[in-house]
């Protein structure tokens, strides 16, 4: 049984997201094992730990996902990530291109047009930014 090298921090559901992180690592059979007392967390104050934000746990599981070609599922980490840290542009992708991969490109389309309008609204004013944004949801199609 080979191991995924990778620690991931999973939570059991949605209410309990920031309240109760779990540290958890993923087997090549999708065996979950529990890590809790390995990851560095802190019991008192249920921390991530400084390198790992809940919605980076969430982005890591879908890369993983993604790469096992786990589409859905990968969709599906990408969005607890966006709805815990819904200004991460980077997520957005993510998303955008597992949704490619699915053949869904008004979905994908659309997480470029939400790049685009975070981007303005956070106050960024690069043009050339604003336009490439609007390019990769035309090129999109959809």
């Amino acid at each position: 049984m080979l191991l995924i090298g990778l620690f991931l921090v999973v939570f059991s559901s949605r209410a309990s997201l920031l309240a109760n992180p779990a540290c958890y690592m993923i087997q090549n059979d999708n065996e979950v094992i529990d890590l809790t007392g390995m990851c560095g967390q802190s019991e008192d104050t249920n921390t991530v730990g400084p390198q790992q934000s809940p919605g980076q746990a969430y982005f890591f599981l879908g890369d993983e996902q993604h790469y096992r070609g786990a589409l859905n599922d990968a969709i599906d980490s990408y969005t607890l990530a966006i709805e815990i840290e819904p200004n991460n542009d980077e997520y957005y992708q993510a998303r955008a291109s597992a949704y490619m991969s699915i053949g869904d490109r008004a979905s994908a389309k659309a997480d470029y047009e939400t790049m685009r309008q975070n981007y303005i609204n956070s106050g960024g004013t690069d043009p050339e930014i604003i336009e490439n944004y609007t390019k990769y949801a035309e090129l999109i199609g959809g």
